[in-house]
């Protein structure tokens, strides 16, 4: 069995994480009693140890075999808010934080909010670490209904999430909206049955009702079609990796779905062809398309941004400092 350095670039984390799992403890318990037998835990009761210990053993093994904690643990934070997470659903992951930074400040630029106003978001695009070009310038439904005040629908901007999985962005994105003042109806779509479910558990768990994502399950953008209005914000982190990258991943045990992570064609970048293809008929003037993807990819699809008339291309880098977002403005012929 490989170690867990070897699979992980975090291995004490990923033990702290199991461990408060499977001993039923907090970090500060475990750090403070760290060298204690587990029976002394105070949450602990003596007749568990051997039961929760077998536990944390199994699930130290099954991450040395690739499996992601937040699998093991059934949840991973984002943007501060603790989303569940389940095999099958793509884990969210820092890099996609930028994407959530790019659509904030774009939604907050859109809404018209006063450079002097006190909100969450009015450093953000000073803070971004933007790259700007020379560009010029199925089964779709519901998973969720809320009442919504007609004129209230009408000045909100139109968001939508596109290959939403766990709901990260999407429900970010309305938690944040709201925070800063700003009037956003968010949706989101998704193709996976089982990401739909989890994504409208964390859409239950973690928004109150007159805040919550519009859901829908089908294609790409095609999905959100029911929901009867163009877009101002498109964001999505779809699946973007190379075949041979997802090859070498199920190789090392990770268990997320090959559906959320292949991207198709040989470069990857199949449903990123399709999705801004798609978002051509369906924006508002002025509409921002967002999107995730490797750095390597991003000239690639700046190209079939400005071949498919977009404009005001700009690049931001993710925590490591790699090219992570990439996006352009719609101007309607």
């Amino acid at each position: 069995m490989p170690r867990l350095s070897e699979v992980s670039d975090t291995p004490l984390l990923d033990v702290i994480l199991l461990s408060t799992k499977a001993l039923d403890c907090t970090r500060e318990e475990l750090l403070l009693h760290g060298n204690k037998p587990i029976d002394e835990l105070p949450s602990l009761a003596e007749q568990e140890a051997k039961a929760r210990l077998a536990t944390l053993e199994s699930m130290l093994a099954r991450r040395c075999e690739g499996t992601p904690v937040a699998y093991l643990i059934g949840h991973k934070e984002f943007r501060s808010l603790d989303f569940s997470v389940e095999p099958g659903v793509l884990v969210p992951r820092a890099d996609t934080e930028i994407l959530v930074e790019v659509a904030l400040a774009e939604a907050s630029r859109l809404a018209g909010q006063s450079a002097t106003k006190e909100n969450v978001i009015s450093d953000i695009r000073d803070t971004l670490d933007i790259h700007a070009t020379s560009a010029n310038a199925s089964d779709t439904g519901d998973t969720n209904a809320h009442a919504s005040n007609a004129n209230a629908r009408e000045q909100s901007l139109k968001l939508i999430d596109v290959c939403t999985g766990s709901g990260a962005i999407a429900i970010s994105l309305a938690a944040e909206l709201a925070e800063a003042g700003i009037a956003a109806e968010v949706h989101a779509t998704d193709l996976s049955p089982l990401a739909l479910k989890v994504a409208q558990k964390n859409n239950e768990q973690l928004l109150p009702e007159y805040q919550r994502v519009y859901i829908h399950r089908g294609d790409l953008l095609l999905a959100g079609d029911k929901a009867g209005c163009s877009w101002d914000l498109v964001i999505s982190n779809p699946p973007y990796l190379l075949d041979e990258e997802c090859i070498e991943i199920a190789g090392k045990g990770w268990g997320e779905p090959d559906m959320a992570l292949r991207g198709g064609d040989c470069d990857g970048l199949a449903l990123i062809r399709r999705l801004i293809e798609q978002a051509t008929t369906r924006l508002n003037n002025h509409a921002i398309l967002a999107l995730e993807a490797a750095p390597e990819q991003m000239d690639e699809i700046e190209r079939l941004l400005c071949l498919h008339g977009f404009t005001h291309i700009k690049r931001a880098k993710d925590l490591a400092g790699d090219e992570r977002a990439i996006w352009g403005q719609w101007n309607t012929p």
